[in-house]
């Protein structure tokens, strides 16, 4: 044998795959890496490196994941099923949420606003003015009915008044040119007032060019014909009194509203003193308004 087939020989392992180490025997895999006669060989395998080494030994480390909405991070407490981890995961829905508790708390304070506005609104009078004064109990008189608060007698007076109200009478009366004060058959109390209207003509010369209306001769040359008492007034025109007092006289013309100083009838005249060549008529409306 020469040495190339010795040396053959010597590296041919005894039973089992040729390991870099040397040859095999039967016993646990000496330290040169040969193993046992008969073992199985192991399929050889890429052991994985670990990442955390492999990223370390690269200088480069991977943070955690962020945890989900609403989802509590490692090691925390919290809920993390049911409605309330739905919810927390969900801001879709907080949104919708809050949304809907505006609207309601909106609805709510237009409910108090319009009840508040119809309370006031019934609290005032039809046109918007200052509440209606409260009602004052009255004692009942003997027949039932409440009285009223001028004369204490029922509300109605039989006039179709509840004595607060004034009353209200109009008269027509003539007033002949042929005499100064005429009696017009109307009496008036202190504080009532007369309102007084003129129409027709008369003649202070009994001719048509003597005709004149109510307010009279406009020429201050017949003055002197004025009846005493109504000096700068025209001659010819209306004139009043309470009974012929001259402490109540007052010049009437075309109209005059006349508040009474006292009791008393009224009289209208024609501011002349020479009646007996005058002619024709006035015709008077006299409005009397009389306060309870």
């Amino acid at each position: 044998m020469d040495d190339e087939d010795q040396r053959g020989e010597a590296a041919t392992p005894t039973g089992g795959e040729p390991s870099p180490g040397g040859t095999p025997t039967g016993g646990e895999p000496s330290p040169g890496g040969t193993s046992t006669a008969g073992a199985t060989p192991a399929t050889p395998t890429e052991a994985p490196a670990s990442t955390a080494g492999a990223r370390t030994a690269d200088a480069w480390v991977e943070s955690p994941a962020a945890p989900a909405w609403g989802t509590p991070a490692a090691g925390g407490s919290g809920p993390t099923s049911g409605s309330g981890a739905a919810a927390a995961g969900d801001p879709q829905g907080q949104l919708r949420r809050g949304v809907l508790l505006g609207v309601g708390a909106t609805a709510a304070l237009a409910v108090v606003v319009v009840a508040g506005v119809l309370v006031w609104s019934n609290a005032t009078d039809d046109d918007g003015g200052s509440a209606q004064p409260a009602a004052t109990a009255t004692a009942p008189t003997q027949d039932g009915s409440a009285p009223d608060e001028a004369d204490g007698d029922a509300t109605d007076d039989g006039d179709g008044t509840t004595g607060d109200e004034p009353t209200v009478v109009v008269a027509e009366r003539a007033l002949p040119a042929t005499q100064v004060w005429t009696a017009m058959g109307v009496t008036c109390a202190a504080g009532d007032t007369l309102r007084i209207v003129m129409s027709g003509s008369a003649s202070h010369d009994q001719t048509a060019a003597g005709t004149v209306g109510p307010t009279g001769l406009l020429d201050p040359l017949y003055h002197q014909f004025n009846v005493e008492g109504f000096p700068d007034a025209n001659t010819m025109t209306v004139i009043g009194s309470l009974e012929e007092d001259p402490a109540t006289f007052f010049v009437v013309g075309e109209s005059a509203v006349y508040a009474c100083p006292r009791d008393g009838e009224l009289y209208l005249g024609v501011n002349d003193v020479g009646v007996q060549n005058n002619s024709g008529a006035f015709q008077a409306t006299i409005t009397h308004t009389a306060f309870p």
